[in-house]
């Protein structure tokens, strides 16, 4: 909770499934995701957890209209997920009213690049699409350890390295072929700069989305 892993997406579409199964699941997957939107406020965190895989989305009058397509096998993603909390509200207080034009055009350039490549495999491209002038500059002072996690993860051959969602957690985006050797250094470096508490985890992206198990 409160650590930028998309927890307040997470229990909105859990709920709703769930609630949505034992009425006899009245709404489509659509009306889900249109629902969900709503409770939400947006569609970019409780679309991609409803549909799974690499999601764009967008809403107009109230109707989430998104894509779904496969993060690319060659992908894995490192979190360092740190001891302590960052409440969306105080991250969201210290970004500015407005945003220069150059600012908003180098993220779009960015963003489009990066969908483009997670979902092509095409890694070199990873590093400068991670790069943001919108949030993490603003952002960072509140985020304990912050250089020191982005500057070895990069020693350690992070493809791209960023902030996840408000933060605090960290993630970086790693060559499959590297994890294991990636998690046994990160560790270590993490421990001899005395960054105590600090959780490394390694996942993939999840093709699936929320699916219901019955026990």
């Amino acid at each position: 909770m409160a650590r930028g892993l998309g927890s307040s997406s997470a229990c909105i579409v859990a709920g709703i499934l769930g609630a949505n199964r034992l009425l006899g699941s009245p709404l489509s997957t659509t009306e889900l995701i249109n629902l969900a939107a709503e409770i939400e406020g947006h569609p970019d965190n409780t679309t991609p957890a409803i549909e799974g895989g690499l999601v764009a989305s967008a809403i107009e009058a109230g109707r989430v209209y998104s894509v779904s397509v496969p993060v690319s096998e060659k992908i894995r993603f490192a979190l360092f997920i740190p001891p302590f909390e960052l409440k969306t509200e105080k991250a969201r207080s210290v970004l500015p009213e407005s945003y220069a034009r150059a600012d908003a055009v180098y993220n779009l350039s960015r963003s489009a690049l990066m969908t483009a490549s997670l979902f092509s495999g095409k890694l070199e491209n990873l590093r400068v699409a991670v790069q943001d002038k919108i949030h993490q500059p603003y952002r960072s002072g509140l985020i304990d350890n912050l250089d020191n996690v982005f500057r070895l993860s990069y020693e350690l051959g992070s493809l791209g390295t960023y902030v996840s969602g408000a933060g605090p957690t960290i993630i970086s985006m790693i060559d499959v072929a590297d994890t294991d050797n990636f998690v046994k250094y990160a560790a270590g470096h993490l421990e001899e700069k005395g960054i105590a508490g600090w959780q490394i985890r390694i996942l993939k992206a999840d093709s699936n989305g929320a699916q219901i198990s019955i026990a």
